[in-house]
This record gives structure tokens, C-alpha cells and sequence, in this order.
């Protein structure tokens, strides 16, 4: 039992960066409203925390499996990369491994109110004395991690109403949920298989038969038995008809069809306002978060009144958009504890 969402039961030393760092279980709520444990590292940079504490940048991660060792924090040598960058800043870093990734349970892959917890759950945890973190929290994440920034931002006035979100930022976000059918048969169905079983693990009740093969659903034990090249070798030689029945499928999928189509459309991330400003970073050569899926949530945003700034990188696929952006990002960043508003003329730019 944890002492509630953000609390400390246990903190191990880890190495290989400059500061302090520690692989953590913290307290969180589950879908269900249970209390449960989620894993994670803190990270903190040398020397002594500033007035009210060190800033703090909660980092999500982007796919690694479902399987628990795939969990970041066994394994943190990414992470860690991206930590050093933040650390030398000045602010502190928190990295969830997210909810059933790394703990008991099973992990809802791209279930953005999951994820959202994990990640403001997590931030919470920085202000334990141990750690020195303040309130105030920037929201920083990368493909599935770019999906739970998002929706931490959605969640976060209504969860964790005690932090002060200064900013979200996603690179790359997992969108387009409602159009996974289309990945069946192609080389990334790897990512239709996670994500329908994330789906299936935050809704119990969910019968995927009438929506996936049985030879597909066969294999579905792949996916807590390795990590996310594992999957797509375990999938790799059917087609889309041995995958899916198409018939159940709409392309893309909305709420009018059943259990399945409401759940894809729920997480999509952009259904809620963000209150805090949200920079969206996305690479044109994108092949795995398409930049029109990416400028839809844009659009959904704006519509709703949060304050987007969208940065389109020419030649940048899905995992270099971070590299060729992160000294922007860096910048926004500090911008944002500093608490100078964005450029008004960037905000929800063309639209």
C-alpha cells in the first residue's frame, strides 16, 4: 500500500551521470482508482537546490515494450542521455516508467490517463526532502512519451491541481489512434498489437476476437516476453488479413463503432484544453507519427484555446526530430521557468 499518488516507498542509487540519481517506486492511482507503485528515476544536479527547490522537468518515454524489462529504469542509459542535457540547466529530472512497465500489472500502452498519472505522479515525488524538487514542473516527452505529455497536460488541473505546469512539450506526439487499422500488414502492425493490447489492459472487458485475428492473437504473448523489436518480429510475416478482420474495422475508427472505436478516439491526445503552453515539435520525414496526424492535434488544440507553438523540422524522421530540435527546445524551456509568456505571433500560427 503507498502512502497516495506522489508519495516515496523506495529509492535506490544509481550512477553514470553527473549529480545524483535514484531508481524509485512512488504511489499513483490506477484506471480503476486503486493505489499502485510505478517505477521511475529522479535525477538531480549537483550542488544545493535554489530558493523553493530545483525546477523540474518531467521526462516521458517513448516505446519500449510492454514487458516489464523493458522499463526504462532498469536500463536507463536513454534516459540518462536525455537527464544530462536537462541537468546541466539547472533542473531536476523525473522519468515514470508509466503504469504495469516495471511493476505488477499489466501496462496500458498509449492510454494517455495512465500515462498522464505517471507522469504528474512522478513529479509530485520531486518535492520529497530527499529529492528538493518545487512545484513547478515543464512536461517533456517524445512519441509515446509525446502522447502522455499531452494528456498529463489535459489531466493536470483535475489530478494534480498542487503542481504549477509551467509548459508541455511533445516531439512527435502518438496520434491518430483512430486510424491504427491501417498499420495492419505493414512493417509497424508491431505498434497496432501494443496498442491494442494497452487498450484491452485498461479495459478488461474489451474482447478483441471480433476486431483481430486468431493467428494474431496467438502471438499476442510476444508481447510480455521481449521488448518492442521482439514485437515486431513476432508480427512481422502477416498480412493485413491475417491480422485483422476488416470488416470491424472502420478507417479510421469513431465512437459510434463499439467498445474498440471509442477507446482509440478517447486517445487521441487533444480532446482536452491544455491549460499551460504546449510546444509541438515534428520532423517532415516523419514515417511513424505522420505530420498530419501530428498537425490534427495541433488544430484540436487550437480550437480549444491552448496556446501551441508548432515547429515543422525539414528532412527530420521520428527519432532525429529530437536531436535537430533540442537547443529550441532548451530554449523554450527556460523560457518557460522564467515565466516569460510565448510569442504571441507563434502561438496557433497560420490557423
Amino acid at each position: 500500500m503507498t502512502g497516495g499518488p506522489g508519495s516515496l516507498v523506495s529509492a535506490e542509487p544509481v550512477s553514470g551521470f553527473v549529480g545524483r540519481g535514484w531508481r524509485v517506486l512512488y504511489g499513483s492511482t490506477s484506471l480503476a482508482g486503486e493505489p499502485i507503485e510505478v517505477s521511475g528515476l529522479v535525477m538531480v544536479p549537483s550542488g544545493d537546490p535554489p530558493p523553493g527547490g530545483w525546477p523540474v522537468v518531467s521526462w516521458a518515454h517513448g516505446t519500449t515494450g510492454l514487458a516489464d524489462e523493458c522499463a526504462p529504469s532498469r536500463d536507463p542509459g536513454s534516459t540518462l542521455a536525455v537527464a544530462e542535457v536537462v541537468l546541466a540547466q539547472g533542473y531536476m529530472v523525473v522519468a515514470t516508467d508509466y503504469e504495469g512497465l516495471g511493476t505488477p500489472g499489466p501496462h496500458p500502452y498509449l492510454v494517455g490517463e495512465s500515462e498522464g498519472r505517471g507522469v504528474l505522479d512522478i513529479a509530485r515525488l520531486a518535492r520529497d526532502p530527499m529529492f528538493g524538487g518545487s512545484d513547478r514542473v515543464l512536461i517533456w516527452g517524445a512519441s509515446q512519451g509525446g502522447q502522455a505529455a499531452l494528456f498529463a497536460g489535459q489531466i493536470a488541473g483535475r489530478y494534480a491541481p498542487d503542481l504549477d505546469v509551467v509548459g508541455v512539450v511533445a516531439s512527435a506526439p502518438a496520434s491518430g489512434m483512430a486510424g491504427a487499422g491501417r498499420l495492419a500488414g505493414t512493417p509497424l502492425q508491431g505498434f497496432l498489437a501494443m496498442g491494442l493490447a494497452g487498450i484491452a489492459a485498461a479495459r478488461p472487458e474489451l474482447d478483441l476476437t471480433p476486431y483481430v485475428t486468431e493467428e494474431a492473437l496467438s502471438r499476442f504473448d510476444a508481447l510480455e516476453q521481449g521488448c518492442t523489436a521482439e514485437v515486431f518480429a513476432a508480427f512481422a510475416d502477416l498480412d493485413a488479413d491475417s491480422m485483422i478482420h476488416r470488416e470491424a474495422w472502420s478507417f479510421p475508427m469513431t465512437p459510434d463503432d463499439g467498445p474498440l472505436g471509442l477507446a482509440l478516439w478517447e486517445n487521441d491526445p487533444g480532446r482536452e484544453p491544455v491549460a499551460a503552453p504546449v510546444l509541438i515539435v515534428q520532423g517532415d520525414a516523419d514515417l511513424i507519427v505522420r505530420p498530419d496526424s501530428t498537425a490534427v492535434v495541433r488544430d484540436r488544440l487550437c480550437s480549444l484555446g491552448t496556446q501551441v507553438d508548432y515547429r515543422l523540422y525539414e528532412g527530420a524522421g521520428h527519432v532525429d526530430v529530437n536531436t535537430v530540435s533540442v537547443l529550441e527546445v532548451l530554449d523554450w524551456i527556460t523560457a518557460r521557468f522564467e515565466g516569460v509568456a510565448p510569442p504571441a505571433e507563434l502561438s496557433c500560427a497560420g490557423l
